[in-house]
């Protein structure tokens, strides 16, 4: 087991809304821009932490 790997099994739990929503990202063609979501737990968290109210998301 890899350092992603066991992140993942720490933090992360199977989510049947978002494998539904990947599957419909893949079965559409569409390019998936979704971060892993260890990532989206951490941006949560730094989200929370900070106490922010408002989030500008940039992507290219």
């Amino acid at each position: 087991m890899n350092v992603e790997e066991y992140i993942q099994s720490l933090f992360t739990k199977n989510d049947a809304a978002l494998d539904q929503v990947l599957e419909s990202i893949y079965d559409n063609g569409i390019r998936n821009i979704s971060v892993p979501p260890e990532i989206g737990k951490l941006l949560t968290l730094l989200v929370k932490i900070s106490g922010a109210k408002e989030i500008l998301e940039l992507a290219h």
